[in-house]
């Protein structure tokens, strides 16, 4: 396992697109963009996980603009103490929802791997 985390690159380096968007409550939040197409947002398990294991899905999925945000506590994401209080349901859904209006998309397609 340990191999893997220095053999897998960050995803912003893999991204063709990439920026930040904050919570309400000020958590950075780091955003990549792979492909073009129709937006699919695409959650990566965590807590910690660089999503670039996820590699392979943004890569055989060529007609879709995939979207992988660091979610709370995972990638590039600015927390740097992980708080249990701010790791709740209701913050990622916020974060979530925040992405969507940042997008402009009235609806998303969201897929996740835990």
């Amino acid at each position: 396992m340990i191999m893997w985390v220095f053999i897998c690159p960050p995803a912003t380096l893999l991204a063709q697109n990439s920026y930040v968007i904050h919570s309400r409550d000020s958590i950075s939040l780091q955003v990549n963009e792979y492909g073009h197409g129709k937006p699919v947002v695409l959650l990566a398990g965590g807590p910690g996980f660089n999503a670039a294991y996820l590699k392979p899905v943004w890569e055989h999925l060529p007609d879709y603009r995939i979207i992988v945000p660091d979610q709370r506590g995972t990638g590039h994401s600015g927390m740097i103490k992980i708080d249990p209080r701010k790791m709740s349901v209701d913050s990622y859904v916020e974060d979530l929802e925040r992405l969507r209006k940042h997008l402009n998309l009235k609806k998303m397609v969201v897929a996740g791997h835990c």
